[in-house]
This record gives C-alpha cells, sequence and structure tokens, in this order.
C-alpha cells in the first residue's frame, strides 16, 4: 500500500537539510510531477536551478513509470551524482514505506529504536507518536 504523506513534516526537512550544510531546498507537490517523464523532470530542474550535485540512495527513481535513475543522471547531464548506500538493518532494507506501513498499523513497536526516538509527524502535523 502507498502511503502519500511525508515522515517528516517539510519544516522539520529543511532544518534537517540545514544541519548537514545544504545553502537551498526545495519541495514540489507529487500531483505536479507524477506524470512528467523523466528527462522533462531532471531536465526542469537543471534549467530552474543551478544545480551542482545530486545526492540521492542507491535505488533512487525518479519520472513517470520511475526509469529515472542515478545513472540515468550521470549519462544526461555533466552535474555530479553520489549515491548513498541503502540503510539497511538485519539484512532488510529500511524503507520510507515500510517505516509508514509501521506507524499507519500501529506496529510501532516493530520500528527499530532509531525510528523511535523523537516525535513523528504526518501530513498536516497530525501527531501519531510522542513518547
Amino acid at each position: 500500500m502507498y502511503h502519500n504523506y511525508p515522515i517528516f513534516a517539510i519544516r522539520e526537512r529543511e532544518k534537517s537539510f540545514q544541519n548537514a550544510g545544504a545553502q537551498f531546498c526545495f519541495s514540489m507537490p507529487f500531483e505536479k510531477i507524477k506524470d512528467m517523464q523523466a528527462e522533462e523532470f531532471l531536465f526542469a530542474l537543471l534549467q530552474e536551478f543551478q544545480v551542482q550535485a545530486f545526492v540521492c540512495g542507491d535505488d533512487f527513481r525518479f519520472g513517470k513509470g520511475a526509469v529515472g535513475t542515478p545513472d540515468f543522471i550521470k549519462q544526461a547531464t555533466q552535474v555530479c551524482v553520489e549515491t548513498l548506500p541503502l540503510v539497511m538493518e538485519d539484512g532488510k532494507k529500511i524503507s520510507s514505506s515500510k517505516i509508514k506501513a509501521h506507524v499507519q498499523s500501529g506496529e510501532l513497536r516493530a520500528l527499530s529504536p532509531r525510528w523511535r526516538t523523537r516525535k513523528t509527524t504526518f501530513g498536516q502535523s497530525k501527531q501519531v507518536y510522542d513518547h
């Protein structure tokens, strides 16, 4: 089941990026980009912003049908692409979909302690879990 809401509120994400040294971040509503082809989406970013690098996970996909990949970005642009390894626990990938499914079903104990160390909010700052 696809859960179309963020794990972190936009302000929390922005703060995390700032703390990591990012000077700029933006977000776009999924509804506005969901039907864009990978090439169209990539070149819209490049045209709108002075992109100097892309940092993404090994399994990052974008564009309609999820056909855009880190390798696609490397082949289509001169921009640096850095892929990060997947976060694994007990040999299994930790994904946002998995975290959202556990929270949605109330299975908070199934989450690793690293995901239970803070207040978790979803969508319109609806409080789901608070210590």
